[in-house]
């Protein structure tokens, strides 16, 4: 079996417009059915630092009263203004004992223009295989 086969990409933050001193918008990953998730994040220019990041698990799809499951600073290193440019940095999670849903929750710094990023999920190690596109949270998913 591929082992690209049993994975399932999801869009957490997709690409949007540069943000300065504000939160990015970002969107909960379903782990149901999933053992290990990956998060992806790709900085595009940034001319500051994050001000904060932080990684949550919830029993609720609006990740309502999330838990915190690692703090950027603390747990991980956050992306700096002056080696981050067009770098992908991961965040692995081992899904065992975890909330059904997590996210990525980030907030760019204030500086001049600000930071440009995008995070996609990456769900891992399935109870059961995916067998289409949709499974694979794709919409074209093709086998060469």
């Amino acid at each position: 079996m591929k082992q690209a086969a049993n994975l399932k990409v999801v869009p957490v933050t997709p690409p949007g417009a540069i943000v300065d001193n504000a939160a990015f918008t970002t969107g909960a990953v379903d782990t149901k059915g999933w053992r290990h998730l990956t998060f992806v994040a790709i900085f595009g220019a940034l001319d500051i630092a994050p001000a904060s990041a932080s990684i949550r698990h919830s029993n609720a799809s609006n990740m309502g009263s999330p838990a915190t499951l690692a703090t950027g600073g603390t747990d991980f290193a956050l992306a700096t203004a002056t080696d981050s440019d067009n770098l992908v940095h991961l965040f692995e999670v081992d899904l065992l004992g975890k909330k059904r849903y997590l996210d990525f929750e980030i907030t760019g710094g204030d500086g001049s223009l600000g930071t440009y990023l995008t995070i996609i999920a990456i769900l891992s190690r399935p109870e059961e295989s995916p067998n289409s596109a949709t499974e694979h949270g794709a919409v074209v998913y093709a086998t060469l």
